[in-house]
């Protein structure tokens, strides 16, 4: 079992890739009242549910997809132990409010089709976690920030990609 956590600083917070192993089973708390945001951008988790001690208890969950984004309140319909199975090698990136000072920053999704391109206004700040994107003519696959400071950018997906913007 191979759970690898790679913390990112992002626009002054940090944020975490989590990774898993295809064919893991996974037991991991879920307290109550933790405020997190997550984004899952490969694999799957399935066969997830709360153990007996759970709140449900034994309740069972729908699998992940990629591109899935969960926040502070769907995560919050459950709590207590989560276990479910790696599908797929899968990673899940997450803003966790017990690591940023307890505090949640405002965010959302981005999501950029394969083929699709689209302009970043002045201003915008996006986390590129994963997929591959053209900037300017350079090609990008591993996260990275990018800050829309003083002019727009222009960004087009090479494969579906997946990113947080800060609000």
């Amino acid at each position: 079992m191979a759970n690898l956590k790679t913390p990112y600083r992002t626009f002054g917070y940090i944020t975490v890739k989590s990774t898993w192993d295809n064919g893991d089973h996974v037991v991991t708390p879920n307290p109550e009242g933790r405020q997190w945001i997550n984004l899952a951008t490969s694999g799957a988790m399935v066969n997830a549910h709360t153990d007996a001690t759970g709140t449900p208890p034994n309740k069972a969950l729908p699998d992940t997809t990629i591109g899935q984004w969960w926040t502070p309140a769907e995560l919050q319909e459950f709590h207590g132990t989560l276990v479910w199975d790696a599908q797929g090698d899968v990673t899940c990136w997450c803003l966790c409010a017990e690591n940023n000072n307890n505090w949640l920053p405002y965010v959302d999704k981005w999501v950029l089709a394969s083929g699709e391109t689209t302009t970043l206004p002045v201003g915008t700040k996006l986390f590129f976690c994963a997929g591959s994107i053209t900037i300017n003519g350079t090609t990008h696959t591993d996260p990275i920030q990018i800050h829309a400071k003083t002019s727009e950018i222009s960004v087009t997906a090479n494969e579906d990609s997946y990113g947080i913007l800060f609000l």
